[in-house]
């Protein structure tokens, strides 16, 4: 299940980037990231423990991952 949600998300980026929306790098280790960061998103106490709110934790994985990948 885990690698075809990649496959899907990694052409997805692919997309975005030869339509010039966002960077040109490999799209496996971002598409990587966001499975794994949507999983932080729908489970945030897995983290909890080290000071962080879930909502604080949630807010920052979106955060990174938009804007981590966006096109300046």
């Amino acid at each position: 299940m885990r690698r075809e949600a990649t496959k899907v998300i990694e052409d997805i980026l692919r997309e975005g980037m030869e339509s010039g929306k966002l960077r040109d790098i490999s799209p496996r280790i971002p598409a990587m990231m966001l499975i794994e960061s949507c999983l932080m998103v729908l489970f945030p106490g897995a983290l909890e423990g080290d000071g962080e709110k879930p909502d604080e934790i949630k807010n920052t994985v979106i955060d990174v991952v938009i804007n981590g990948i966006s096109k300046k």
